[in-house]
């Protein structure tokens, strides 16, 4: 830097308080290109969203089949990048009912779009109130596709849901500290300079998900076991649900290898890439290594989900995520109050939960759903192996051997 330049920055340096938007502009005017803050200058919100896509992808397979990082995100990378309408749909309504056409993001006109988004501005430009404003567009794009699912649903001669759109607040909250959060990391932004420091983390909802009752579990097991083209993969996915609380990521990574039949354990690989030993009842172990079996699995990394082998088809093909969803609508197609209540595989998992907590207490049942302790009695507290197998036993009729001790 020559000695005229930095005359140029001590003077500014001496007048006092400034931002670092103010010292960057004056920065410019006084010739300094290498001026601090100007790593990312000239670097568009859009042009760096390709970065943040990759980024989102690498988490992604991180987290191994299920992972749904740029699944949650894209939509809300699309919408801050893009502004809203990102994809058209046309909406006319005749005798209250709607008719709709979704085209791709590129046929929206820049003049229609609600929201313009924030792809044009440079990177070190975007302010918090540019990320607010994105986070209302958020909301009420929820809000929409809400009612928009609301409508068809009444063609379809279902009843309304109703819904608090509270994960599309913290979904779009997540995003895009993701977002800007990758600028700082390849040095584009100062830590200091990030726009999403001071958006409030929206509060958790309480949910709608419960245990069932014995009848509501009755019949939603006897349609599981009894309709669709694969009921046996169907009715096997709820059993590993209500006996080890799997979520969807811990059901699509099972294999072979981390069924145990030694400990009468499997170990689940879910959300966040972690693992976990959870005991399982001798009958269920037994039927998951029959199917997998049955549908070609042979060696440690083959899937114990498979599909329905085709002619021809000489290895095993593990389900994914459309197979779950398959199951989900059928739940509800078959179901009314479960149609009512958008009742999905997942809720099977919480009434495993809440028969654990109400036989042992909190910390087995956190345990058991492999929950971080939240709170310091939590903490001092933490359950054992053995209660866990205790509290399945109970749960289940079937003594688990390490229930005694050895876990």
């Amino acid at each position: 830097m020559s000695s005229d330049k930095a005359s140029a920055l001590a003077g500014m340096l001496r007048v006092g308080e400034f931002t670092m938007d103010d010292l960057r502009q004056a920065a410019e005017r006084a010739g300094l290109e290498d001026a601090p803050g100007n790593q990312g200058d000239g670097l568009t919100v859009a042009q760096f969203y390709d970065t943040v896509r990759r980024a989102a992808l690498h988490a992604n397979a991180d987290e191994e089949r299920g992972g749904g990082t740029f699944r949650t995100y894209e939509p809300y990378f699309r919408l801050f990048v893009e502004g809203y309408p990102y994809a058209n749909r046309r909406q006319t309504r005749s005798s209250g009912q709607p008719t709709g056409q979704t085209s791709t993001p590129a046929q929206v006109p820049v003049e229609e779009k609600l929201f313009a988004g924030c792809g044009h501005m440079q990177l070190a430009d975007v302010r918090f109130s540019d990320v607010d404003e994105a986070a209302k567009w958020a909301f009420r794009r929820a809000r929409l596709d809400h009612e928009w699912k609301n409508w068809r649903r009444e063609d379809q001669g279902r009843r309304p849901r109703e819904h608090g759109q509270s994960g599309a607040r913290t979904s779009f909250h997540n995003a895009v500290r993701f977002f800007f959060a990758q600028a700082v990391k390849n040095n584009l932004l100062p830590a200091s300079a990030d726009p999403t420091d001071h958006l409030t983390r929206p509060a958790r909802s309480d949910g709608s998900r419960r245990a069932f009752t014995e009848p509501e579990l009755v019949e939603l097991h006897r349609v599981a076991a009894t309709s669709g083209n694969d009921p046996e993969l169907a009715r096997l996915l709820v059993d590993t649900v209500l006996v080890t609380g799997a979520r969807r990521e811990g059901l699509l990574n099972l294999n072979l290898g981390r069924l145990n039949p030694a400990r009468c354990t499997v170990f689940l690989h879910e959300k966040g890439d972690k693992g976990c030993e959870q005991p399982i009842t001798g009958e269920l172990l037994q039927r998951l290594t029959d199917f997998a079996h049955s549908r070609g699995a042979s060696r440690f990394s083959d899937p114990v989900f498979c599909q329905k082998p085709k002619a021809g088809q000489t290895q095993p093909v593990r389900v994914t995520s459309r197979c779950i969803d398959s199951v989900n609508s059928r739940l509800q197609k078959h179901v009314p109050w479960a149609d009512d209540l958008g009742v999905t595989l997942h809720w099977f998992r919480h009434h495993a939960v809440t028969q654990v907590q109400r036989i042992a207490g909190d910390a087995v049942a956190a345990r058991f759903a492999r929950h971080s302790a939240s709170g310091v009695t939590l903490k001092y507290s933490k359950a054992s192996g053995e209660e866990v197998c205790q509290a399945m036993s109970i749960m289940t009729g079937w003594v688990h051997p390490l229930a005694c001790g050895g876990w």
